[in-house]
């Protein structure tokens, strides 16, 4: 996918020859690679810039989202230490690799006055 004659028809020549020389790009060049109608070329530019940096290894973060609202199924309108007891009975999925465990609140702005 690395044809030179490809990216000057794209009008990113000057990007193409700075990724393959592992230079950095200046953000406007940012800004070309961000507007360029072809999201393959884009991403075979950064496999090249990637694997030129790193090898041909690849990580990935595997994690479970939870969210919860002030509104809960359990009636936990409020009650901060049920809803932490909700969240503490989902499985870690450290047998599925999860590495990481997001708990996102979305508070019910309508509740405020049973709050205070």
């Amino acid at each position: 996918m690395l044809d030179a004659a490809y990216y000057a028809d794209l009008g990113l020549s000057s990007i193409y020859d700075k990724v393959l020389e592992g230079r950095r790009l200046e953000p406007e060049e940012g800004l070309a690679l961000f507007r360029c109608p072809d999201l393959t070329a884009v991403g075979a530019l950064a496999l090249h810039a990637r694997c030129r940096r790193h090898g041909h290894r690849a990580f990935y973060v595997v994690n479970r989202q939870i969210n919860y609202t002030n509104v809960c199924v359990n009636g936990c309108v409020g009650d901060i230490p049920k809803v932490r007891q909700c969240c503490s009975a989902v499985p870690s999925g450290k047998g599925l690799g999860t590495s990481r465990i997001l708990a996102q609140q979305n508070y019910h702005g309508k509740l405020d006055h049973q709050m205070q």
